[in-house]
């Protein structure tokens, strides 16, 4: 069980997407990025990922589904 969520590093920098260990809260890898491939990667490099945790941004849902679409996605608001 992952999690993928975006932060800025910095205010006014663009937003970076930091994946952790749902179960344990660790943090895992930081991206640079949010382009789509953010998620073909994340899931292409963790293929065990059974469970994704995600924002409400239809941006990652769709990229997942499109990626794996086996993977439950849970998400907030």
């Amino acid at each position: 069980m992952v999690g993928i969520d975006k932060f800025a590093p910095r205010n006014g920098h663009r937003y970076a997407a930091v994946i952790t260990n749902a179960d344990t809260s660790d943090r895992i890898e930081i991206l640079p990025d949010l382009h789509k491939h953010v998620v073909t990667t994340l899931v292409r490099e963790h293929p065990g990922v059974q469970v994704l945790c995600r924002d409400g941004s239809g941006g990652f849902a769709q990229a997942v589904r499109e990626t794996d679409p086996t993977i439950v996605q849970v998400s907030d608001r």
